[in-house]
């Protein structure tokens, strides 16, 4: 049982850090093209993004669990790493957001003002995209 919640533990500390991952580029995209990172965040991330909510619940619970039930020493050798990662490991969401981004200007359906469009243009595809 322990080994199982241990495996739980470490897939959802994982995709906890894909996800901070995206949030963290869509942040830098919407800085540097100079847009709010709520407009950022509605058009560049996927609809699913909610789930890390319910990831963070996962990972904080189970980590206390174990901490409680099993040995909290075992668990801070786990956790502690990870976080460190999570601080300074760089995000190389580049190649990923290329097509979303590219999929966003070419879009016709989507509700975005024309000056917004060509200053992401210029200023991604000159330094993000590069």
């Amino acid at each position: 049982m322990e080994k199982q919640l241990l495996i739980i533990l470490g897939i959802s500390w994982f995709a906890d850090f894909y996800f901070y991952g995206m949030q963290r580029y869509v942040q830098l995209i919407s800085r540097e093209v100079e847009i709010p990172f709520k407009l950022g965040k509605l058009v560049m991330l996927p609809t699913f993004y909610g789930v890390t909510y319910l990831l963070d619940i996962i990972k904080y619970g189970l980590a206390i669990y174990l901490s409680i039930y099993y040995q909290w020493d075992m668990v801070l050798y786990i956790v502690t790493p990870i976080f460190i990662i999570t601080i300074f490991m760089p995000i190389p969401y580049r190649k990923l957001y290329q097509k979303v981004i590219k999929k966003t200007l070419s879009d016709k359906t989507l509700i975005f003002p024309e000056h917004i469009k060509t200053i992401i243009k210029i200023q991604i595809e000159s330094r993000l995209l590069s």
